[in-house]
């Protein structure tokens, strides 16, 4: 899972170059899908919800795409 931990980092970091209403927007919600997928990947192995796993990547995979077209 580490994937999702860089790929969390570097669209945190494309965003923060756009000064936008949008781009703030993006960035909110990926804080917020990072705290799940700690959260999620905190617990013991046997209680982690793979679904919500599954969900919070392909969210942030939607929103790494988005990035690449957002403009200043």
């Amino acid at each position: 899972m580490e994937l999702a931990t860089v790929l969390f980092a570097i669209t945190k970091h494309a965003l923060g170059f756009l000064e936008s209403k949008e781009s703030r927007k993006y960035v909110d919600r990926i804080i917020y899908l990072e705290k799940q997928y700690i959260k999620e990947v905190s617990k013991d192995e046997s209680k982690i919800d793979t679904n919500a796993i599954d969900y919070i990547i392909i969210e942030l995979q939607l929103i790494s795409q988005a990035t690449i077209t957002l403009k200043e």
